[in-house]
């Protein structure tokens, strides 16, 4: 399995491979709470959200930070019409269907922005909040809370927690 990097493993992380949409994802999870997936972007793997998921275990969230399709130790199927975004999309919700914690919240970065929006296109009943990350992110792990993440960056537009608490679907744009 893929070493563990930000000292995560004082968290509990742990690697795991979950079926979905036909091929198997190696993730990394820990924490107990409302569900969060953290989607890397190109060329990163799932160690890019290390001092993220940090802030979000502090703060009571269960995070899964999957290494994506083609990606690490995640299945690698050929052919390039397996990578479209359909089919990512269809990766991120068979693994909210695989948690069981639906509606779940979605952060993308870079590429992983990508996919976090399909997926909110393709399958908005499994998503509770969905956000891109494409700056500031390192400025906003610093700050506790998840909420409070985003509204401690000069570049979010934030959505309300009572938006979140009531399970609507949002997209949320940094």
């Amino acid at each position: 399995m893929t070493p563990v990097p930000y000292a995560l493993n004082r968290y509990g992380i742990r690697a795991k491979r979950i079926p979905t949409n036909g091929i198997e994802l190696n993730v990394f999870e820990a924490g107990s709470g409302p569900l969060v997936l953290l989607l890397h972007g190109f060329p990163e793997c799932w160690a890019a959200w290390g001092p993220q998921i940090r802030h979000l275990l502090d703060g009571g969230y269960r995070v899964v930070a999957p290494e994506m399709r083609g990606y690490g130790e995640s299945d690698a199927p050929e052919g390039v019409e397996t990578y479209d975004t359909v089919e990512l999309a269809a990766d991120v919700a068979g693994l909210i269907d695989a948690y069981g914690e639906e509606p779940a919240v979605v952060i993308g970065h870079d590429w992983g922005c990508i996919v976090a929006w399909h997926t909110a296109w393709l399958h908005p009943e499994k998503l509770a909040v969905i956000t891109g990350a494409g700056s500031g992110i390192g400025r906003a792990a610093r700050h506790p809370g998840f909420i409070d993440v985003f509204r401690g960056t000069d570049t979010v537009r934030h959505q309300d927690s009572a938006a979140v608490s009531q399970g609507t679907s949002r997209l949320l744009m940094i």
